[in-house]
């Protein structure tokens, strides 16, 4: 049992002496100095500073017993349950979390300068713990420390080291409670002996006193002190006995004990008066006092995330909406999820909380989701929207129209309302002002400060004719002019929705009645991109007028 403890205790000595100095939180050592009492909750890890009155919890499902390290970076926990069991350690603002091991019976952990000591059935294990890790603090496989020994607890600042025994040879029927000196040899103290298990041992912070939970005489478990300056040492009870007390826990000052008292209810003991007032009653595992505060400014801010459709418009199509995340993160993204399909990522603009996209939806009712992760993804907030699209206008002049779900669309995105109360005029030809209006509309070109032409002015489309000239769709039909009555020929056409979704070369020639027109190359860019498959076989009309369904085709093929 002695020879693995006795060779990690040569090296913890020289550890300690090297890093003791550093490390210890003495009495009083900072301000306010009562730190945060920690204890696991449904929610995960609750952290409340007793003196400003605050907490706040670290989402970290599954905890039980819970150990700060010594300058409160990083704490470890034990997960008994679950699909995932074993230890864990977080940062200080539970988001960095890692699995440092994977069994279920993996409790009791506890920190000092150097390694992590924590309990599996009657053998104590050690992991190295990295003191300058900026993440990631514990490395390395477990290794036996010692067998037949437990609930280890070490005091860095006195260089000493409590553990229990369970029954041995020499103590068939007790649990031994022990302390040794890191630095002397045969130094083994006995501190209590119980025939029930003795646990939750804890350091004073000026390493004067051991506190643990063992049964008294008269049965359960209480909370006891020990002052192990004293000889011989003589444990105190320290709770009432009227119920169960255990877990005990000193602040960072030394001056209050918290200790569990039932199973769930969390108390404070003030040392000095004798005072017992009660803090919580929803604990579900043993405590620990982190020695300093996490600041506001860097513990995981909760949000809410919500999702609004932007004027929601009739028909099938894109419709836009809007996710809003409060309070607004500096940076982020979110994951849309469209009617139960894949999320997918979208950044969020800086600084605002807000991410806008398009969806594309058809008649009837949605569901629109989306999850804030940030950079702490056991805080993820999500939101959701269940939209009902309604069907589009009921134009009278389409029923004959090969394109009528494509006049629906371009309706229900908003592009058109037709040309007249109830009717679409599918063969109407499109002139070159309403082509402006149907892409300035469908991609949702930004407004434009400048005239760019003489022959628009008394044009009700001359707005989006400037906003198609700032985005460099069209130079008009000649300087100055963009002959907004004239009428958009099929090769036109092309070349409007080439230049507007930015359509990438290619070396297919797709038709033979265009060869050697301006147009050709950008009828064969929407070709390629299946925005048309042309008139008939090999041929694509370049000079025919386009009609108004063709155009509810050809832009729906573009954008969706």
């Amino acid at each position: 049992m002695r020879s693995t403890r006795a060779r990690v205790l040569f090296g913890l000595a020289f550890i300690g002496a090297t890093l003791a100095p550093s490390q210890p939180v003495a009495r009083g050592a900072h301000p306010g100095a009562d730190g945060g009492l920690t204890y696991p909750v449904t929610a995960g890890i609750r952290v409340h500073a007793i003196t400003a009155n605050t907490l706040y919890d670290l989402a970290l499902p599954g905890a039980r017993d819970v150990a700060w390290t010594p300058d409160g970076r990083f704490v470890a926990y034990s997960v008994p349950e679950g699909d995932a069991p074993g230890l864990y350690v977080a940062d200080s603002a539970g988001c960095d979390v890692e699995r440092v091991t994977t069994d279920a019976a993996d409790r009791a952990p506890n920190f000092d300068g150097q390694a992590l000591y924590f309990t599996r059935d009657e053998t104590t294990f050690t992991l190295d713990y990295d003191w300058d890790a900026e993440t990631s603090p514990v490395t390395g496989t477990p290794e036996v420390w010692a067998t037949d020994t437990t609930d280890v607890a070490v005091s860095v600042l006195e260089a000493r080291w409590a553990y229990v025994e369970p029954p041995a040879e020499t103590h068939p029927d007790e649990h031994v409670l022990l302390l040794d000196d890191i630095f002397a040899r045969h130094s083994t103290v006995e501190v209590f002996r119980s025939p029930d298990p003795i646990g939750g041992i804890e350091w004073s912070p000026d390493g004067s006193i051991l506190a643990f939970e063992a049964s008294p005489l008269d049965g359960g478990v209480q909370v006891f002190v020990a002052d192990v300056t004293a000889d011989p040492i003589e444990p105190e009870q320290m709770t009432d006995g009227s119920q169960d007390a255990s877990s005990p826990a000193f602040s960072p000052d030394g001056d209050t004990l918290a200790y569990l008292r039932g199973s769930a209810i969390v108390r404070l003991l003030d040392l000095a008066t004798g005072d017992d007032v009660f803090l919580s009653q929803q604990a579900k595992g043993n405590l620990d006092w982190q020695p300093i505060v996490v600041p506001a400014a860097v513990r995981p801010t909760e949000t809410s995330t919500s999702v609004t459709l932007d004027e929601p418009s009739a028909g099938p199509g894109l419709h836009a909406f809007t996710v809003t995340v409060d309070p607004a993160p500096a940076e982020g993204s979110v994951a849309v999820t469209i009617d139960g399909a894949e999320p997918y990522p979208v950044e969020l603009e800086a600084d605002t909380g807000i991410v806008q996209d398009v969806a594309t939806l058809d008649v009837g009712s949605h569901t629109i989701g989306a999850e804030f992760l940030g950079s702490c993804p056991h805080l993820a907030s999500g939101g959701q929207l269940t939209a009902e699209v309604p069907p589009p206008p009921a134009f009278s002049d389409i029923a004959d129209s090969p394109f009528r779900d494509e006049i629906g669309w371009l309706v229900g995105a908003g592009i058109t309302n037709g040309c007249a109360p109830d009717l679409f005029c599918p063969n109407d030809e499109v002139t070159r002002e309403q082509m402006a209006s149907f892409i300035a509309r469908a991609l949702d070109l930004p407004d434009a400060s400048t005239d760019y032409f003489v022959d628009d002015d008394e044009s009700t489309h001359e707005g989006d004719i400037n906003r198609l000239a700032l985005a460099e769709i069209s130079l008009g039909c000649t300087p100055q002019y963009f002959c907004p009555n004239r009428p958009v020929t099929r090769q036109e056409m092309a070349s409007f929705l080439a230049r507007a979704l930015e359509l990438a070369a290619t070396s297919v020639d797709y038709f033979t009645d265009d060869d050697g027109r301006t147009h050709e190359p950008d009828i064969n860019r929407i070709a390629e991109a299946g925005i048309t498959t042309g008139c008939g076989p090999g041929r694509f009309c370049p000079v025919r007028i386009v009609t108004r369904e063709e155009m509810a085709a050809f832009l729906y093929r573009a954008l969706n």
